[in-house]
């Protein structure tokens, strides 16, 4: 696991709020299976990136204190190498 802003683990007390966390994660694994359905790495990249700055918010994941450890979990969220997003993560930082 890893920690992208402030952690908070809740266990759903309600039949409603298992439903609700159980879409949710459904959600995410639709996504994550969009997302990897890009054909090029930079591609797969590029959307997860985009996802997480939506998510987290660009603040956040710039505080994050292990820049390797963020673009190693991004590499195997979407299947790519180390390296590819390391290329885009400076591209877009470059236009920024």
């Amino acid at each position: 696991m890893i920690s992208v802003g402030d952690l908070n683990l809740l266990t759903p007390e309600s039949a409603d709020e298992r439903k609700r966390a159980y879409l949710i994660r459904r959600q995410w694994v639709r996504l994550m299976m969009q997302i990897t359905d890009h054909s090029t790495p930079a591609q797969r990249v590029q959307q997860i990136l985009n996802q997480f700055l939506g998510f987290f918010g660009a603040e956040t994941i710039s505080r994050m204190l292990d820049f390797a450890l963020l673009v190693e979990a991004l590499a195997m969220l979407v299947g790519v190498s180390p390296h590819t997003v390391e290329m885009v993560i400076r591209d877009w930082l470059e236009k920024q």
